[in-house]
């Protein structure tokens, strides 16, 4: 007999927009649209935070994906987007520790992780906010100019400096740095709007 998902009931006290709620109940129904929709919406976030845990970019993809579709396939029982999200993230924790744990710097890498952010619950919840942050950030930094958008990602994503980007895009340094400075002028405009 097939395992069955549990499928949240929603009530009036939770404030879950049709939209999510509609999305979850479809993944947790195996929907693959779903299953694309939650996809997008937290990959960049999960990938980061792994990223922070393996320093392995290529291998903190790989976790995540692995996350994705072993969440997508199991019995699942979460109540809305946001419950979805921190089982993503701990999963993604405790993938990414399993890995470590295997190679034989589990030991090493702990203890660095246990020492720079000493493995509170904390720090995890920073390392969500910041991811969200980034996340949010990046969104705004669409509505830049294109060029202005590119350097601002060469910067943030790829965190090249001010003379690799300027060798890079063929422009002078300074119009590097007034392009950097405008975008988070704008970024900080947007932000402040949202409040």
């Amino acid at each position: 007999m097939p395992l069955q998902r549990h499928v949240p009931r929603f009530s009036n006290r939770q404030r879950l927009s049709n939209t999510e709620a509609n999305i979850l109940y479809r993944f947790l129904q195996r929907e693959e649209k779903a299953f694309e929709e939650v996809y997008t919406l937290f990959y960049g976030q999960l990938c980061y935070f792994a990223e922070k845990l393996v320093i392995s970019r290529q291998l903190a993809e790989e976790i995540v994906v692995d996350v994705f579709v072993r969440t997508f396939r199991s019995t699942v029982s979460v109540t809305s987007m946001e419950h979805l999200r921190g089982y993503l993230f701990q999963a993604v924790k405790n993938q990414s520790l399993n890995y470590l744990k295997r190679e034989k710097r589990y030991e090493q890498h702990l203890s660095n992780y246990a020492t720079t952010s000493q493995l509170a619950i904390e720090h995890f919840e920073n390392e969500m906010i910041e991811t969200s942050a980034l996340e949010l950030i990046f969104q705004i930094a669409e509505g830049l100019p294109p060029e202005c958008k590119r350097i601002f990602e060469l910067l943030y994503k790829e965190q090249l400096c001010y003379q690799d980007i300027a060798v890079q895009l063929q422009l002078h340094i300074q119009t590097v740095r007034n392009q950097n400075a405008r975008a988070i002028a704008y970024i900080r405009k947007k932000l402040a709007a949202l409040r």
